[in-house]
């Protein structure tokens, strides 16, 4: 009770009933938002902000013991040690205090709070022994943290028990366990707990990965740097803040045996400098706290703290915090953390109030009236049952739950529902190995590949940026990546398809843009933010996800959907959701003719279509001599045609080309001009899959092209792709469909032994191609010589380890490319995605996170230059609409459309000159025909249009025209 007439009434400022009401949310719904930064300024001596803090802390009590962990934590001037140099109210000590107090202020019902890795730093803070010490620091500091440990878990009476057990043999059993338990086992057991729990990818790891660069370092050899006697110290004021916030958020994650996590509120810290300190110290103290505590709970993106700090208006700007706010408009903007539907995690919320003024109105009826209708804060709720009886529910639930299981399996099968293991905002795909759905780079997809980890961080970190210059008044918009990020087999070495190219692309861009907005002055740009769509493996997924992201428009601001890079049926339908919602589309990869003819009006195309790419293609194989002449100048045989539909007219296909025109094998300066003399293909073999509208379509037009070029000896093979991956009906494929690579190779070699003069056409995916060479090398009695003409796709089959050209001695292999601005930067444009390439991949390499020597050939594919124009575009349009609008902020997704759909984005790209005047892919876009080789690619063929004044007309010494569009 004598407490209790002691406590501090909080003070009623104008528009405090609303600011209180939205705090009070906040901490009661600890899992719904992020952490919340709240700042109230005042000058100096600041009597009314420290009384805003006491209130905030005595309405954190109740009748019956606390309503939230809260701490008021003043800071003082420091006194230094005369021995140690150090301050007893040094980081380190705060840290500790704040743990201390937050132990003790649980409330009731609520459970002990555990801090274990909070207490594992702080020992090793404090391990004076390893202060002298300088060899072999880390098994000395494990051997310590072990010893405390078991001291704490096996007290001294337990040994002494040991020792008086007798001389029976359970006694001596038990003696000899506990003696192979102190002498080494125990302690190797509790490093490997430790490592495995801190090291790798956990926020420890990640932490002094970014200070040392040591991707793979030992818990115990990095955390010896925070040990006394340390030769290059590392931050332990950081280390133990961040020690603490995660354990903290651990503390709030509901648990099935831990009933009383489920009443625990967020933990409320209050922080204040002395009011009489007048050397200015204390302050200093409070802003060098601050200023940890806000980078460790932006790396984390922790959600289980409030803070509230009492600073004067010198410590704000020093801070770079956002500008003060009235009370109301403070209020708001902590509504999203505690709205139901928040996401939990991300950056946190910060929001500057300014105390009332000496001589202003101090009090607010309304506010009067609100603190004294709710003078404490409202509990959380929770079960009504004591945490003890709801124990004992839960596991007399548990032991139910076989002899229901065992008695359901006996009248029905019971399908399992996943796990619920896919975090908010996401879900498990088909087999429950990935999850499906949205994130903002924080909570990144289960089953994604290891590849993309530095680019997810990189996505993250851009987020961050745009949020804070959203604080300091520019737009802010979002851009969504819609792509299949995870395979139907996810793993750690599996990449699908572009998207990691693409991401490149995106994850750039996006950094080089934030880096102008920041130069513009006027503020005439729009930050972007990025949000990641995975539509699951061939895009099985994208309409649901589709769904998703229209639930999101409004409250992420988005403006523009970029990806959508392959050409599916299930891509259709996600194509059909977005444009029914009037989202803008900007198609990066995908390339089927499909894609625009489904007459989406939001859908506009970066990459060149299929029937260009043919075109260009049939142009390159009717003018360049890359094949041997037949050596049987015969028809092919009719009765060899199992599985194919082979042209009829017998043209030999010369078409009067000069055997030494162009620039295949044969020509002069090739390294295989001393080969027998070759000729342009006369023939082709076309293989697809009829079931995958990009296959099918490319090999329609590859046929089309052929015919009208070249001739009609032209032989379709069709085949079914491994493991049924349409998941179609047996009898969608018609009769003649080859079941298997391997008839595919047979089929292949059959036709070719007549006709040496024919080239293999490969209209179907990267994946099947592979395993195709693989199969025809090994087909027994023929010729081990090959030319393969490929689309696009078959960029993506030098991703894998081995090079199917070093691979197989016999193969030529050609294909289609959208840009290569490595190889072939023809505009300023183009080089600046290069130097930003090339930088980033110099940033890998310092951080050791360097990708595998395949990455640069996914990147010369195009798809990583397709997506930075495709943020290039979004971006542009997002700066019109912004202008437009008369910058005004009110601009959204319609007015984005309209600006596209008005042809007024005329830009140059990476790709080549970007815009939609004309119709909604760029016309004549750059089409490159590319000879893989083993080590590097050549360009043998560039057509189309680079930027106003530089445009490919004609290719090869002969100067062929190149293939124009109507």
């Amino acid at each position: 009770m004598e407490q209790s007439r002691q406590e501090k009434r909080l003070p009623a400022w104008p528009g405090a009933d609303r600011l209180i009401d939205a705090l009070d949310k906040v901490i009661t719904n600890p899992r719904h938002g992020p952490a919340v930064l709240l700042v109230v300024e005042e000058p100096p001596p600041g009597a009314a902000g420290t009384a805003f803090l006491h209130g905030l802390h005595a309405r954190c009590k109740g009748a019956k013991g606390h309503l939230a962990p809260c701490v008021l934590l003043t800071f003082s001037a420091p006194t230094p040690d005369p021995h140690t140099g150090t301050s007893p109210g040094d980081g380190v000590d705060s840290v500790a205090a704040l743990a201390d107090e937050l132990r003790r202020r649980m409330p009731p019902d609520a459970g002990r709070l555990r801090l274990p890795t909070h207490e594992l730093l702080m020992d090793t803070v404090r391990a004076g022994e390893l202060r002298d010490v300088e060899r072999d620091r880390a098994r000395k500091l494990r051997r310590h943290l072990h010893r405390k440990r078991r001291a704490a878990v096996f007290p001294d009476w337990f040994s002494e028990e040991v020792g008086a057990a007798g001389t029976s043999l359970p006694a001596r059993a038990l003696r000899l366990v506990a003696r192979a338990w102190s002498s080494g086992m125990g302690e190797w057991w509790f490093g490997f707990r430790v490592n495995r729990r801190l090291g790798g990818r956990g926020w420890f790891g990640t932490w002094i990965e970014k200070v040392t660069g040591d991707p793979d370092s030992d818990f115990f050899e990095a955390a010896e740097r925070l040990a006394p006697g340390a030769r290059e110290p590392l931050d332990r004021d950081q280390a133990l803040l961040r020690a603490l916030l995660d354990d903290l958020d651990t503390a709030l994650r509901r648990r099935f045996l831990l009933p009383a996590r489920s009443r625990r509120p967020r933990f409320v810290l209050l922080l204040t400098a002395d009011p009489d300190d007048s050397t200015g110290a204390a302050a200093e103290r409070l802003r060098k706290f601050l200023k940890n505590l806000r980078q460790a709970m932006r790396a984390l993106g922790t959600r289980g703290v409030v803070a509230v700090a009492h600073l004067p208006p010198g410590i704000r700007h020093e801070a770079n915090l956002p500008d003060p706010l009235p009370l109301g408009k403070a209020s708001e903007k902590l509504v999203p953390t505690g709205r139901p539907d928040a996401q939990p995690g991300g950056k946190p919320i910060e929001a500057v109030i300014r105390a009332p003024e000496p001589g202003s109105p101090a009090e607010d009826g309304n506010a009067e009236d609100f603190l004294a209708a709710q003078p404490k804060l409202t509990a959380r709720s929770g079960s009504r049952l004591g945490p003890r009886t709801s124990l004992l529910l839960q596991v007399g639930a548990l032991l139910a739950v076989p002899a229901l299981l065992i008695g359901g399996w006996a009248v029905a099968d019971l399908p399992g529902d996943g796990g619920g293991i896919c975090p908010e905002g996401q879900w498990e795909g088909a087999g429950g190995l990935s999850c499906i759905g949205l994130s903002d780079g924080t909570e990144p997809f289960r089953g994604l590949s290891d590849e993309f980890g530095p680019l997810i961080e990189l996505i993250a970190e851009n987020n961050a940026r745009a949020e804070e210059y959203g604080e300091r008044g520019w737009q802010v918009r979002t851009v969504v990546h819609l792509a299949p990020y995870t395979a139907a087999m996810p793993g750690p070495g599996v990449v699908q398809d572009s998207t990691l190219a693409e991401l490149h692309g995106i994850a750039l861009a996006q950094r080089m843009l934030l880096e102008e907005v920041g130069r513009d002055d006027a503020r005439d740009r729009v930050a972007l933010r990025v949000l990641l769509a995975n539509a699951g493996p061939r895009f099985s997924e994208g309409p649901r996800v589709a769904g998703a992201i229209l639930e999101e428009v409004d409250a992420e601001g988005i403006i523009g959907v970029t990806g959508l890079g392959q050409s599916r049926e299930d891509t259709y339908r996600t194509m059909d959701v977005l444009d029914a919602a009037g989202l803008p589309m900007i198609g990066t990869t995908a390339t089927a003719d499909g894609m625009l003819e489904r007459g989406a009006q939001q859908y506009f195309q970066l990459a060149p279509t299929n029937d260009r790419q043919a075109r260009v293609a049939i142009s390159f194989l009717a003018h360049t001599p890359l094949l041997p002449a037949s050596e049987v100048e015969t028809e092919p045989d009719d009765d060899a045609t199992d599985g194919a539909d082979e042209g009829t007219d017998g043209s030999d296909g010369d078409n009067g080309v000069d055997p030494d025109d162009g620039v295949g094998p044969g020509a002069d300066g090739d390294p295989a001009a001393d080969d027998p003399p070759t000729v342009p293909a006369n023939a082709a073999i076309i293989v697809y899959d009829e079931l995958d509208i990009y296959s099918e379509n490319l090999a329609a037009a590859f046929r089309d092209h052929f015919h009208e070029e070249i001739g009609d000896r032209i032989t379709d093979v069709r085949y079914r792709p491994r493991e049924d991956v349409h998941g179609e009906v047996e009898g969608a494929y018609s009769p003649d469909a080859l079941r298997s690579l391997g008839e595919v190779a047979e089929h292949v070699c059959r036709h070719m032994a007549p006709e040496r003069s024919t080239v293999v056409l490969w209209a179907g995916r990267e994946g099947d191609l592979v395993g195709f060479l693989d199969d025809f090398s090994r087909v027994d009695g023929c010729d081990s010589r090959l030319t393969v003409l490929g689309g696009d796709a078959v960029a993506n089959a030098l991703v894998g380890e081995v090079n199917p050209v070093a691979k197989h001695s016999g193969l030529t292999l050609y294909y289609l490319v959208h840009a290569i601005p490595g190889t072939d930067p023809r505009t300023e444009r183009a080089r600046l995605f290069n130097r930003t390439l090339d930088a980033w991949a110099e940033e890998q390499r310092r951080r050791g996170d360097a990708p595998a020597a395949a990455a640069a050939e996914v990147l010369e594919s195009g798809g990583a230059a397709l997506g930075w124009d495709a943020m290039d575009i979004l971006a542009t349009a997002a700066g019109l609409a912004h202008r437009t609008e008369g910058r005004t902020g009110d601009f959204d997704r319609s007015a984005v459309s309209t600006v596209l759909n008005t042809g007024n984005v005329n830009i140059q790209g990476a790709t080549g000159l970007l815009n939609f005047r004309e119709r909604r892919v760029p016309v004549e876009k750059p089409v490159y025909v590319v000879r893989a080789g083993e080590r590097e690619a050549e360009i043998v063929l560039s057509c189309g249009r680079f930027s106003a004044g530089v445009e490919d007309t004609v290719w090869g010494p002969r100067d062929v025209p190149c293939p124009r569009e109507e």
